[in-house]
């Protein structure tokens, strides 16, 4: 039984984390970005890599509080649905989908006003109750076309990062 309470907590962890980070546009874009870079403080451990990034961030803490700051100032709106997840060891698999609206500039392109859903799957490592690694896998391809980009604009990986992680 001790298990199944670990897995449901590293599960609800995850969900509490999508919550605070980026679970609603009411906030200021500032204050979106503090409360998630806190709940990355209290929920990550200090030694968190990621083993899948987008280009010019560290695969850390500090690249995981970037990538928060460069969504929500692109997508003030940005905000991520848990669509399922499943738990198993030291692991829980996460299946979402994240929406927002391109305000301002992203990788390169500025804002267009346009929606954007795009979905992914994340699988985070706990180690003493804290996410130790991720990996997050969507589809940069399809989003950065929903943003109007051309495959030759250099963005073809189908690796990314993801709040939710």
């Amino acid at each position: 039984m001790a298990k199944k309470n670990v897995l449901d907590q590293n599960k609800l962890a995850v969900t509490r984390l999508a919550a605070a980070a980026c679970g609603g546009a009411a906030a200021a874009v500032a204050d979106r970005a503090a409360v998630a870079d806190r709940a990355v403080d209290e929920n990550f451990a200090p030694d968190f890599v990621i083993h899948n990034t987008f280009p010019g961030l560290a695969s850390d803490l500090k690249g995981t509080k970037q990538w928060n700051a460069v969504i929500l100032a692109a997508m003030p709106d940005y905000n991520v649905k848990i669509d399922d997840q499943i738990a198993e060891n030291d692991k829980v698999v996460t299946r979402w989908t994240a929406r927002g609206t391109h305000k301002g500039e992203f990788q390169g392109i500025p804002g267009t006003g346009k929606k954007v859903v795009v979905s992914g799957v994340t699988i985070n490592r706990y180690a003493d109750g804290k996410i130790a690694e991720s990996w997050v896998e969507f589809d940069t391809l399809d989003l950065m076309r929903q943003l109007g980009a051309s495959p030759s604009h250099g963005h073809t990986s189908t690796q990314g990062q993801g709040t939710a992680r």
